[in-house]
């Protein structure tokens, strides 16, 4: 990869971080685990039709959001680039 190629690619990964420091990643995930908790309790046939399943991907998505918003909180990612 030259120089220009990682540079060009950092900037993607500073703007992703950037974009998720907009984002309130710990309030979606909050309510994906509750909707986790209490879907089968309330409405258990369509949790089990793919209601967890969909939950189950969008809570994947979301900690892994949420670990890259604490490193580029940690490393001070400015959000104005």
């Amino acid at each position: 990869m030259t120089g220009a190629a990682y540079r060009a690619n950092m900037d993607l990964v500073a703007a992703a971080c950037r974009l998720l420091l907009l984002v309130p990643v710990d309030e979606l995930l909050a309510t994906v685990r509750h909707a986790e908790a209490v879907g089968p309790v309330l409405d258990p046939t369509a949790f089990l039709h793919g209601g967890g399943k969909n939950l189950a991907g969008q809570r994947e998505i979301l900690e892994a959001a949420q670990r890259l918003r604490r490193v580029a909180e940690r490393h001070q990612v400015p959000i104005d680039g």
